[in-house]
């Protein structure tokens, strides 16, 4: 009786394992995801820049003391 009784418990634990792993997968795919939103919404914002008029003068501003 005592086998079968840790034969569960050892199943719980696995099962108890497997679903912290999924639950760890699901996070990192979900920040894996919110980093690639948010990638791509600064893409988005830095296209949009280079199509503002004043670009050009903030570029040389920002990008000439530097060299």
């Amino acid at each position: 009786m005592a086998n079968l009784v840790n034969l569960v418990n050892l199943f719980s634990l696995v099962n108890l394992v497997n679903l912290v792993n999924l639950v760890n997968l699901v996070n990192l795919v979900n920040l894996v995801n919110l980093v690639n939103l948010v990638n791509l919404v600064n893409l988005v914002n830095l296209v949009n820049l280079g199509n503002h008029p004043n670009v050009k003068f903030h570029y040389i501003s920002f990008v000439i003391p530097l060299i």
